[in-house]
């Protein structure tokens, strides 16, 4: 796949397709990195620590069965991980439109968070729990 524009990502949350409410999607990955200087050293050396990652979305609201409200209020009242899959283009899985996926928990959640007038969004706060893997078949 050539540069392309972000027209299709591809969001599963906890089963359920969100793709058709997705307004912008980010998913951070990091690695910390942890000094390992002793004295004598030189230059300061450091190693790799943890990997770390959350699932920035943000949807247009809706309040239908199996939608954006009922899948996060889902999980809000699970008290439990659930499965994520994201893709840029699409739903099928290919060498040039790899799937990222794992298991979030849901760390704040407002289903209101709009003025009069304005379009109805949330922007849930969803922290990666575990590994992040990609596949590409």
């Amino acid at each position: 796949m050539a540069k392309f524009a972000a027209k299709d990502y591809d969001i599963t949350i906890n089963s359920v397709a969100l793709s058709d409410h997705l307004v912008s999607a980010s998913l951070p990955l990091e690695q910390a990195s942890e000094e390992i200087t002793a004295h004598g050293d030189g230059s300061r050396t450091y190693t790799l620590g943890l990997k770390d990652a959350s699932l920035d979305l943000e949807f247009r609201q809706n309040f239908d069965a199996s939608k954006v409200d009922a899948t996060l209020w889902a999980i809000y009242d699970g008290d439990a991980a659930v499965a994520f899959t994201i893709l840029p283009n699409g739903a099928s899985v290919g060498a040039t439109n790899p799937s990222y996926s794992g298991s979030v928990i849901l760390t704040q959640y407002d289903p209101f968070g709009a003025s009069v007038g304005d379009t109805a969004n949330t922007s849930p706060s969803l922290q990666v729990t575990g590994p992040v893997t990609r596949a590409t078949s």
